[in-house]
């Protein structure tokens, strides 16, 4: 019985010494885990090219629908939902991710749309309290041209141009371009009895002195 249990100990002994080689051990290496990093890219995947051909398209959709609101002459009325129209490009844009190219400019054609942005919702709130808009719409323009010349200096061909209403040339979102003053008519003066125009039969010295035309192309009293 005795020697059983020594048998058991040492063959207890054996095994918790394989399953500690097993292991590793104490004096065995530790292998390390790798663990894959993320790297953060510093700019997009699109190239200048074709983040440009991509924010075009997103500023088309939304002149076509800031156009909607210009024909229907709501350029101002409307105005709090064009600013949303502008922040979604803004947001989408950045959405896009930019490359670093140029990155300055972009920067300053992003603001300038917030600038929009922001006048825009100025408006809005003024039309709400049927106060003057007058300083806002100094805001908006001058935002409007800032954007411009950052979109023109970076490539853009529809982003930073102004939507305007169908026929009308060179108006911007807060205004309708009116159509032409037509040329009034010219006054006509009544006929005398004496003579007029055409009045050749048969009374010829009576019309140099009681009527004709007159220098200026009009009829003569």
């Amino acid at each position: 019985m005795r020697r059983l249990r020594l048998i058991s100990g040492a063959g207890l002994a054996v095994c918790l010494s394989l399953a500690l080689s097993a292991c590793g051990g104490d004096d065995s290496p530790e292998q390390p885990i790798a663990i894959p990093t993320e790297t953060t890219a510093t700019g997009g995947s699109l190239d200048k090219t074709e983040f440009i051909e991509e924010a075009d398209a997103i500023c088309e959709e939304a002149n076509t629908g800031i156009a909607q609101y210009v024909e229907a002459g709501e350029g101002f009325t409307a105005a709090g939902d064009i600013a949303a129209l502008r922040q979604n490009v803004v947001d989408e844009i950045t959405a896009l991710g930019p490359p670093e190219d140029d990155r300055t400019t972009l920067d300053s054609f992003l603001a300038g749309m917030e600038a929009q942005v922001e006048a825009g919702e100025k408006i809005a709130l003024a039309n709400e309290r049927e106060s003057d808009t007058a300083q806002f719409e100094t805001e908006l323009d001058n935002a409007q041209a800032e954007t411009l010349t950052a979109a023109e200096s970076y490539g853009f061909e529809t982003c930073g141009q102004e939507a305007s209403a169908a026929g009308t040339s060179g108006a911007t979102d807060g205004t309708v371009a009116p159509a032409a003053p037509s040329a009034p008519a010219a006054p006509v003066t009544p006929e005398s009895d004496a003579g007029g125009v055409g009045d050749t039969g048969g009374d010829t010295g009576g019309g140099t002195g009681g009527g004709g035309v007159s220098p200026g192309g009009g009829v003569s009293p």
